[in-house]
């Protein structure tokens, strides 16, 4: 499909360049490669001050979920810029192609078990309203990746545009890691 296209060039574009986020992201996603990565965000601190997500400061931190952590650190150490710590709560060293060891981090995703109780108000709702429900929820909100953060709230989106019959949602969450 062209999504698929789109996706496949931007990625092998991002792997072309080194030295910025998108660089490693794309080669730890590339299926060419076969590192078994499911999904990668990343973030770089530019600044002189560790910023609002715990990154210190000239430093690049990963979520990678997925792969072998030797082969995440070695792709991480060769794109990354010089100078710039790859930071991230699992560390493995990676020996330099000068014969280095250099402390390579990044982190994995935090699994966790998400209860969604939702109460529907309205007139006319469907009989088969649950199955509607669960199938926008899983439609449009079943595509997450590493890093990122679960907003209960964009699922009244969804059931709203699947029903319009319904006039107010009731949403309560909660969560449990995963171990």
């Amino acid at each position: 499909t062209d999504e698929v296209l789109r996706t496949m060039y931007r990625q092998k574009g991002e792997k072309r360049a080194n030295g910025s986020i998108q660089s490693i992201i794309g080669e730890l996603l590339d299926a060419d490669n076969n590192y078994n990565i499911e999904s990668v965000s990343g973030h770089a601190n530019e600044t002189s001050q560790t910023d609002e997500y715990g990154c210190p400061p000239h430093a690049i931190m990963l979520t990678v979920d997925g792969g072998d952590s030797d082969t995440i650190a070695k792709v991480i150490c060769e794109k990354k810029s010089p100078g710039i710590r790859a930071y991230g709560s699992t560390v493995i060293p990676v020996t330099t192609s000068y014969g280095d060891t250099v402390n390579i981090g990044f982190n994995r995703p935090r699994y966790v078990y998400v209860w969604v109780n939702i109460v529907l108000h309205g007139n006319n709702i469907p009989v088969n309203y649950a199955d509607i429900v669960k199938d926008a929820i899983m439609k449009n909100n079943s595509s997450y990746s590493a890093g990122d953060t679960f907003i209960y709230q964009k699922l009244a989106t969804s059931i709203y545009n699947a029903i319009e019959e319904v006039t107010e949602i009731d949403i309560t969450c909660a969560g449990k890691d995963k171990k």
